[in-house]
């Protein structure tokens, strides 16, 4: 069994002797009240210990995940700022194949390798347009 596992198995533990605890017959005596009382407030501290720990598990999944897609995929509006240029720009160099994306939905994705490809082979060469990015693009291509 994992950690996260054992975590999980006795949250669910404690909840269910909370609950059984909180259904106590009505006729135990005031010591036996004092007992279970201080039994359900151990319980409630345990439980809310195990929330936090829970927690870090969806923030680490989530920061991963989007570290994940930051590190790894560029959308359009970020190559624009980093090359100093206009979304239109991009788009254009998507359409002509200078650069490769992924569509998702509206909107397309660069992986940083492509977006590293791209400025590697076109160092030096002007794509400001369409016609000079046809002809950059039928030079690095050999077409």
């Amino acid at each position: 069994m994992t950690d996260k596992e054992k975590i999980i198995l006795e949250h669910t533990q404690l909840a269910s002797e909370y609950s059984r605890l909180a259904n106590s017959d009505n006729l135990l005596s005031a010591k036996e009240w004092e007992k279970i009382n201080a039994r359900m407030n151990e319980i409630l501290v345990r439980i809310e210990e195990l929330r936090k720990i829970e927690h870090t598990w969806e923030e680490f999944q989530t920061d991963t995940v989007q570290e994940l897609i930051n590190r790894d995929m560029l959308d359009v509006e970020q190559i624009a700022n980093d090359c100093k240029c206009s979304r239109q720009l991009v788009s254009m160099w998507l359409e002509i194949g200078i650069m490769r994306a992924i569509k998702t939905g509206k909107s397309r994705m660069v992986p940083r390798e492509e977006y590293e490809r791209f400025k590697r082979d076109y160092l030096g060469f002007d794509i400001s347009n369409r016609a000079k990015a046809l002809k950059a693009y039928e030079v690095v291509n050999g077409a």
